[in-house]
């Protein structure tokens, strides 16, 4: 199997094993498991909105390209005016920065690359269902809710004999 890279913002509640967050050190006994999905729907929101995904990016180029071709004596003035954005990655590690309760929210939410079994599997799969830099993929567990941005996929090298 393949060893995949990852970033995350989580949200933990009241339902969480452990409730309190790594980012502020506070307990989240009193956040409600809707109240937790609401927030990271918000934090989605915001994540696609600035075109932290390649669809995002893909269809603002579409639109860029169809504007230009509509106005072709002022083309360059319309690609200008496209906005360029930061890299998905850069987008979802601010927020994830700003607002996980996971540790890895220091390093913007980065997981590293981890192999089969390394991590939950409830995790794992959801990240593995997650095309890479598509969208910030949203999952539900029993105990916390999270955002997933898949930065990579690779398979092991093999070693030459």
């Amino acid at each position: 199997m393949s060893q995949i890279g990852a970033r995350h913002l989580l949200i933990k509640f009241s339902g969480s094993r452990n409730p309190v967050s790594r980012r502020t050190n506070a307990s989240t006994a009193g956040v409600t498991a809707e109240a937790a999905q609401a927030e990271l729907q918000s934090y989605a929101d915001k994540i696609n909105a600035e075109g932290a995904t390649e669809e995002v990016r893909a269809r603002r180029a579409i639109f860029g390209a169809q504007l230009s071709a509509r106005i072709h004596r002022c083309a360059n003035s319309a690609r200008n005016s496209v906005p360029t954005l930061p890299p998905p990655v850069q987008v979802f590690a601010k927020y994830a920065t700003e607002r996980s309760d996971c540790g890895s929210f220091k390093q913007g939410g980065d997981l590293g690359t981890f192999g089969p079994g390394e991590m939950q599997s409830q995790f794992e799969e959801g990240t593995r269902a997650t095309e890479v830099r598509a969208r910030a993929a949203q999952y539900s567990a029993r105990t916390f809710r999270r955002a997933i941005l898949c930065r990579r996929r690779h398979r092991p090298r093999r070693s030459a004999r």
